[in-house]
């Protein structure tokens, strides 16, 4: 595990915060690694899941070769669905969408990546003026 995700989290979090704005920087970042916990908390529960109903269906398999056999379809599948996913990264999926968008509002013309022009609010001028 950790050949594979020591080298991928740097990357990772570069890709992810690139292209925004310096002042959501942290907001990106913090968003990735919120992403990175639950997908990792998913797969280990589906995983187990995995790995519990195959033990269960070895009956007829003592209760160290049973677990053995549900942990060893576990990795199987992991296994699976790393090498689909990099079959997909390597033939370009997800490519052709236009590119990412980072935040702003296209439609009304409003860019929501900077402050207003009028960043002090009534209250806030009343305050900030006595």
């Amino acid at each position: 595990m950790m050949a594979g995700l020591g080298p991928s989290l740097v990357p990772s979090t570069i890709v992810a915060t690139q292209g925004l704005p310096a002042g959501m920087t942290g907001l990106g970042s913090a968003l990735m690694n919120t992403a990175q916990l639950l997908g990792g908390a998913l797969g280990l529960a589906i995983l187990v899941t995995i790995a519990a109903a195959r033990t269960r269906a070895e009956v007829s398999l003592s209760a160290a070769q049973a677990r053995t056999d549900g942990f060893a379809h576990a990795l199987a599948t992991s296994a699976a669905v790393a090498v689909l996913a990099i079959v997909l990264l390597r033939s370009g999926a997800g490519h052709g969408r236009g590119g990412p968008s980072v935040a702003g509002n296209a439609a009304s013309g409003r860019n929501d990546t900077q402050p207003p022009t009028d960043a002090l609010t009534r209250g806030d001028r009343r305050q900030h003026d006595r």
